[in-house]
């Protein structure tokens, strides 16, 4: 029987001469990103989108994600991530923060309406109602006197080019929220005086000049600025000739705030967004219960197992203290030791900020305003450098903590700031999570107290990972043990790893690795590496001899 080869695609058995054409150059393995966030937004905070059970989306349609500032602020228009969202892209002034951000809210939400109805002088007219897409209640319309402070609204205007016709707007409330619950003294997050904002609400969308009702329909029908804020409702019709008058108009002066907006906390909603997000390469978990400590959260208990066992990749899920307990030593350390963990990280202490509004030219705030801080310096800075000692732009710590007081909380893996007058700034200690088994860098079960570890630990996981699905497992011939070899794939990890090596660039997730090994067992190969992180040097001794 004659000898058969394998030449590119083809099995070769007949005599001959056989060519083909390789590309000379290899395609390196990506190098991904490492400044994904996610906020799970337990207390429904942010009033954008729809939750994970929305009226008009649903699961991962729910999901949310802005790699921009100014986009994630016209999403969260209002409330304490719309002020907390410049922390985490801007943590340090000229430092970047957050690459992406994305937001999902563990709720079944029902979407307001907004509702037109016009009887054109008698049996005409029509109804025209809408649906917004940001669901729950807080898209729900609130006025402030005759002026729209919050939510959306409509309004119906005289036509500009044709004065017997009418335009109709949509406004959504200029008012970013108060800081009733979360700073001292009580200021609006933007540091604009209310009353500038509440008279001065954001146009949304409005439509062309119209005189009926089907001139709405069409508009709804055939506008995309439409279809990305809201959906047209099933009861929208046209009565008779569809005629809108003035009549119709005057009925409906000022603003016509939304209704019908609710969130609702079901048993299930946050287990669909756990299953939502399963498979989602996110670095960053942000998770905070103002209901509960952290450790005593059922929510947070939750999040915690699946960072720690279900998650595909390996994010850091980041909390922080309820309202009352910000400040509490004795608090901080319960917190850090029940929650215990390597994937873990807790954020000590409220902070200020410069406030022109403040008498004191400072505001308190809450710790979620600190954590913000923390997750966008870290989120801005490659897996292999640590976190400590870099700089966040706050004015000031509520605790000032002492030298006992910071080694204390270190001990027990509290993420804390402080001010270093040798620096004259205010600095993170050190970049430790809740990991108790701390006296060593590195465990023998791979675990390790410092937050650089585990983020080149899930940096290397999350581009083996993706790599090997798209260079190795993706070819459209077919992948068996002729095509993808034990060796291929030994080649294949020796090659990232050592594109990971510090060189002189900063793309040094690693000093070394070795020891690469490629077994099968049936359809599976099974790849062993070792490799030495690169991992921070936090402290220098001196020591000088008098001679």
């Amino acid at each position: 029987m004659p000898t058969s080869f394998r030449f590119g695609n083809k099995t070769v058995t007949l005599p001959g001469a056989y060519s083909r054409i390789l590309s000379g150059r290899e395609n390196p393995p990506l190098n991904l990103d490492y400044g994904n966030v996610l906020i799970i937004d337990l207390n429904d905070d942010i009033p954008g989108g729809a939750g994970i059970n929305g009226e008009h989306a649903l699961g991962k349609e729910a999901i949310y994600s802005f790699q921009s500032l100014v986009n994630f602020r016209d999403f969260a228009f209002s409330g304490l991530w719309w002020r907390a969202g410049l922390h985490l892209f801007t943590p340090n002034g000229a430092d970047a923060g957050v690459s992406t951000l994305s937001v999902v809210r563990p709720y079944t939400t029902v979407a307001p309406s907004l509702t037109f109805t016009a009887t054109g002088g008698g049996s005409a007219g029509g109804t025209f109602k809408i649906d917004l897409r940001d669901e729950g209640t807080g898209a729900n319309g609130v006025l402030d006197s005759t002026n729209l402070k919050s939510g959306y609204a409509y309004t119906v205007t005289s036509g500009v080019e044709d004065t017997d016709k009418w335009i109709f707007k949509v406004w959504r409330g200029a008012y970013r929220g108060d800081t009733t619950n979360y700073l001292t003294p009580v200021i609006p997050y933007n540091e604009i005086e209310d009353v500038t904002s509440i008279a001065n609400p954001d146009l949304i969308a409005e439509s062309p000049e119209f005189n009926n009702i089907q001139d709405l329909l069409d508009w709804a029908g055939g506008d995309e600025d439409f279809a990305k804020y809201f959906v047209l409702d099933a009861t929208s019709s046209v009565t008779g000739a569809g005629t809108v008058d003035s009549d119709d108009v005057t009925a409906v002066a000022g603003f016509n705030v939304a209704i019908g907006g609710t969130s609702t906390a079901n048993s299930g909603d946050l287990d669909d967004v756990l299953e939502a997000i399963k498979d989602e390469n996110y670095n960053f978990i942000i998770a905070w219960d103002d209901d509960a400590t952290p450790q005593a959260s059922a929510d947070i208990t939750k999040v915690q197992a699946f960072v720690e066992q279900d998650a595909e990749f390996d994010p850091q899920l980041h909390t922080t203290d309820q309202l009352g307990d910000e400040d509490s030593i004795t608090g901080a350390v319960a917190t850090a030791t029940g929650l215990d963990s390597d994937k873990v990280v807790y954020t000590f202490g409220s902070i200020y900020k410069e406030s022109q509004l403040s008498g004191t030219n400072k505001v308190l705030m809450h710790p979620i305003f600190h954590l913000a801080y923390h997750v966008g310096r870290l989120a801005g800075l490659p897996p292999q450098v640590p976190l400590t000692y870099k700089a966040i732009d706050i004015a000031g710590v509520n605790k000032k903590l002492t030298v006992q007081e910071r080694t204390q909380l270190l001990k027990v893996g509290a993420l804390v700031t402080f001010y270093d007058n040798k620096v004259n700034d205010f600095v993170v200690l050190q970049d430790v999570n809740t990991l108790q088994n701390n006296k060593f860098t590195l465990n023998q079960d791979g675990t390790s107290h410092v937050i650089q570890f585990r983020r080149i630990a899930a940096q290397l996981n999350a581009e083996l990972i993706i790599n090997a699905r798209t260079l190795l497992l993706s070819d459209p011939s077919g992948v068996n043990r002729n095509t993808l070899s034990a060796n291929d794939v030994k080649q294949f990890v020796q090659g990232y790893l050592r594109r990971r090596i510090a060189t002189t660039n900063s793309d040094n997730l690693i000093i070394s690795f070795k020891n690469v090994t490629v077994t099968r067992n049936q359809d599976a190969y099974s790849v062993t590496y070792e490799f030495e992180p690169n991992s921070e040097i936090r402290i220098i001794f001196f020591t000088g001899f008098a001679l």
